[in-house]
């Protein structure tokens, strides 16, 4: 079985009370207990992530993470099948909405993330309208914005948030023998789901060879956010250089309407669902410096409700560092 999930709540068995991973001081730690099975877990204290890079440094809050040698109980809420059944119930209780996961005969789950393709399609033509690009964009935003999708998109963050929280391979092997990502007929890799900011050239490179024709999920944190003359948002992200060349940058860019002011804010870390698509590529030199030649490659994706966006605190796939348990 997996390590399960970092946790940022854990029951302290010496008072037998909740305890927040933040508001335990370093050196007065434990004894903890996971909430659902009570199995042990050490508590982490906080740490700097890329403290070599400006762009990327951020402080990577205390968690709380299974003890050595030891499992969650089968059938906790911790397990990934336990948070996916949790997510499966939620999609269900929710009137008037589409519900993204299918059970199948055997049991298995999957989760459709073609939902928005097929709304979009079964609307019909916006009175008076006539031109077909402007009544395809209003189409995407009618179902976008309404709460027919409201539990796709939250669930769609719920899955990308439970891989990004999974402790190592095994826990993330669960998670696909758990739950299929498919569209239409198509069963859709993870690793196309979901994207660490480690991966944004895949994500980029996806776009633009028009290979990501399906919502998707990516960690991103808030550098700057700049209000438009319409109101709305765009929010410019934290870069990552590509693994291939030292002098690609990709840069995400995330777009919100005014009314959802106060959503992000500025070096939050954040998990964000939708479609994206390709801004530019753009080579840069420094005044002093000509010769050095750096591309700067930006995708964007746009959100049109709350659901589309979640915090995360504990740390993301590829995010690793060492640390000490307090």
């Amino acid at each position: 079985m997996g390590k399960g999930l970092r946790m940022e709540l854990a029951l302290d068995r010496a008072s037998n009370t909740s305890q927040y991973a933040s508001k335990v001081k370093k050196g007065k730690a434990g004894p903890f207990a996971c909430h659902d099975c009570s199995q042990d877990v050490d508590h982490v204290s906080g740490y700097h992530y890329r403290q070599d890079d400006a762009r990327l440094h951020r402080y990577i809050p205390s968690y709380y993470r299974l003890a050595k040698h030891k499992d969650h109980q089968k059938g906790c809420s911790y397990t990934p099948l336990g948070q996916v059944e949790e997510l499966v119930a939620a999609a269900a209780a929710v009137e008037d909405s589409v519900n993204p996961f299918e059970r199948q005969p055997n049991n298995d789950l999957s989760f459709r993330i073609n939902i928005p393709n097929e709304e979009v399609q079964a609307l019909g033509r916006p009175d008076g309208e006539t031109d077909p690009k402007k009544e395809f964009k209003q189409r995407i935003e009618r179902v976008w914005t309404g709460q027919r999708i409201a539990s796709y998109c939250r669930s769609a963050v719920g899955l990308a948030k439970l891989w990004a929280a999974l402790e190592g391979p095994d826990g993330r092997a669960e998670l696909r023998n758990a739950v299929t990502i498919t569209h239409l007929d198509q069963i859709i890799p993870w690793e196309d789901f979901f994207f660490s900011h480690k991966r944004y050239a895949s994500l980029a490179n996806r776009i633009r060879e028009n290979n990501l024709n399906h919502p998707a999920a990516a960690v991103v944190v808030i550098q700057k956010v700049h209000e438009m003359p319409s109101g709305d948002l765009k929010c410019e992200c934290s870069s990552e250089r590509s693994p291939r060349s030292d002098s690609i940058r990709i840069t995400p860019y995330v777009y919100l309407p005014a009314k959802l002011k106060g959503l992000v804010e500025k070096n939050g870390r954040y998990i964000v669902f939708g479609s994206w698509w390709w801004v530019y590529e753009k080579e840069w030199s420094p005044k002093d410096n000509g010769k050095l030649k750096i591309r700067y490659r930006s995708v964007a994706v746009r959100v049109y409700q709350t659901a589309q966006v979640a915090r995360i605190d504990v740390p993301a796939e590829d995010e690793e560092e060492p640390f000490q348990t307090a």
